[in-house]
């Protein structure tokens, strides 16, 4: 990730980098929470992440949570989330990877007790499903990017995740 790069995420306020949940505003309830977001910001809470688990979690939080809207925008983003159910779909009775991702998502939806709409609860655990897909495959190697998005935006995706992971 680089310490430039998350000083530069810092100072925009993208990212706050905490020890405790107690240092992040309306903390959450729930013990071991490694990321949430607060107005925009997305703070990483560091006594709940492990050092190996770093990178996943940062691509999850940021190039899921964060950067998908940003940089495809709501139509693009339904494609994606829509394309992550149909892989789930597609790997069937016997499960898989997504199927394992879905059911993490649902759990987090359930612990949540949120009032969602079916519709926002389906678009919020589709996306907490690829969040927790990206934390555990590789997302220089993996083909994940090649199967969820318009082959248009392929490209822009690699150069986020190298400029993401690469050391200031």
């Amino acid at each position: 990730i680089g310490r430039l790069n998350l000083a530069r995420l810092e100072k925009d306020k993208v990212i706050r980098i905490v020890q405790n949940q107690s240092d992040v505003p309306d903390p959450p309830r729930t013990l071991g929470v490694r990321a949430v977001e607060r107005d925009g910001t997305v703070w990483f809470i560091t006594n709940s992440i492990e050092e190996e688990d770093i990178t996943g979690v940062f691509a999850h939080e940021i190039g899921v949570h964060v950067g998908l809207v940003n940089m495809y925008g709501d139509e693009t983003l339904g494609f994606i989330l829509s394309s992550a159910r149909e892989l789930r779909d597609a790997e069937g009775e016997k499960g898989g990877i997504w199927t394992e991702s879905f059911a993490a998502a649902e759990s987090i939806y359930a612990k949540m007790n949120a009032n969602m709409s079916p519709e926002e609860k389906a678009d919020f655990v589709a996306e907490e499903a690829i969040g927790i897909y990206t934390e555990a495959t590789d997302p220089m190697n993996d083909s994940m990017k090649q199967r969820l998005l318009p082959s248009s935006g392929v490209a822009s995706v690699e150069r986020l995740t190298a400029s993401l992971i690469r050391h200031g």
